[in-house]
């Protein structure tokens, strides 16, 4: 059972970028604004003006209709067409003035106690990079179909480093956690880190340089469609080999820039973990392009991955 809410006056800081993101985004903030927590909750919108819908109007639209709601503030920030990671780390991240600061995409969801839950666990424990599991609901029938698996023991880095568990959305932090974080991200300036799995990056170096904490008694909910691009593989939503040729890539990309900021600091056992999990990359890698490419010449491979990095 929940113990009693620690009253609290802590601004959150919750980020939420918008691409292409009409017909989700209102319920993605309604989630945010009707959460429970008697604390101030700071918005951050993050708007990709190189969106092609009405992502916009539907912002104004749902500020329009909810500017009276006492300690909700909204930040509607625009910026120029931008990666997901480069939109957390000039927009978002930039922006959020909490305390603490978590993640929500527009397409996923809140639950009402989700916010009131991760401040007072923060505060009670005195740990400052906490985590969820994600519950994944399949947008047409709208029912839960899965949850995220853990290993046995979720501060294992070398697990993290085989596996992404942590999925941006399930993250909150403290601002103390952040700030190491942030200096070490801002280090990747090289365009192979473009398009990298950013949550992924975060919770490696969230495990490695702050205090992890994993709440049990709160979750996220994931929303899983047919445009989703972040490599979710559930029953009956078939990915063609494009998406997976991008998701293997985001994730060599990604294991590459934590080896790379982390290279002095790491174990034996987790530089093994890293070498172990490119390989197995690699080889889905090519898996996935023979799928989709079968009998092509070498060249035509690298134009055809290059156009699906770089487009």
């Amino acid at each position: 059972m929940w113990e009693k809410a620690i009253s609290s006056s802590e601004t959150v800081s919750v980020i939420i970028r918008a691409f292409n993101a009409e017909k989700y985004i209102k319920k993605a903030l309604s989630s945010i604004l009707n959460n429970t927590y008697k604390g101030p909750i700071e918005i951050v919108i993050c708007y990709d003006t190189g969106s092609k819908d009405r992502t916009r109007d539907k912002i104004e639209e749902f500020i329009s209709e909810n500017q009276y709601r006492g300690n909700r503030i909204i930040k509607l920030i625009s910026h120029v067409h931008a990666t997901p990671f480069y939109s957390l780390l000039n927009c978002g991240f930039m922006n959020a003035t909490g305390r603490f600061i978590s993640i929500l995409d527009y397409d996923n969801l809140y639950p009402r106690k989700h916010v009131e839950k991760m401040v007072d666990t923060a505060i009670k424990t005195g740990k400052d990079f906490l985590f969820v599991r994600d519950y994944f609901f399949d947008d047409r029938s709208l029912r839960i179909i899965g949850l995220t698996p853990l290993p046995r023991n979720p501060y294992d880095i070398t697990q993290l480093i085989k596996r992404n568990y942590i999925d941006g959305n399930a993250i909150f932090i403290d601002k103390s956690c952040l700030s190491i974080i942030l200096k070490k991200l801002q280090r990747l300036s090289h365009r192979l880190y473009e398009f990298i799995f950013e949550d992924w990056l975060i919770a490696l170096l969230g495990l490695k340089h702050c205090r992890p904490y994993f709440v049990e008694d709160s979750f996220v909910f994931y929303r899983v469609h047919a445009s989703d691009l972040t490599g979710v593989n559930i029953k009956g939503y078939r990915r063609d080999y494009r998406t997976n040729i991008l998701s293997r890539t985001r994730d060599i990309s990604t294991l590459i820039a934590f080896y790379e900021l982390e290279k002095e600091n790491l174990s034996r056992e987790e530089i093994c973990a890293i070498e172990n999990s490119l390989i197995i990359r690699l080889l889905v890698l090519a898996k996935s392009l023979g799928d989709g490419v079968v009998n092509a010449p070498l060249l035509n491979i690298y134009s055809r991955i290059a156009s699906i990095i770089y487009r």
